[in-house]
């Protein structure tokens, strides 16, 4: 499943390009989080 997402004014393009990088670290800790998870059990 992918999903896209098209900025079109240039505030909301200054606010991806903020947030693209929190997300990123964001799914980094989860997909950590998860691994921890699933191998320990």
């Amino acid at each position: 499943m992918e999903s896209e997402f098209h900025a079109e004014t240039l505030m909301l393009k200054l606010m991806t390009r903020v947030m693209l990088g929190m997300f990123r670290k964001q799914t980094r800790k989860n997909m950590m989080a998860f691994k921890e998870f699933a191998e320990v059990r």
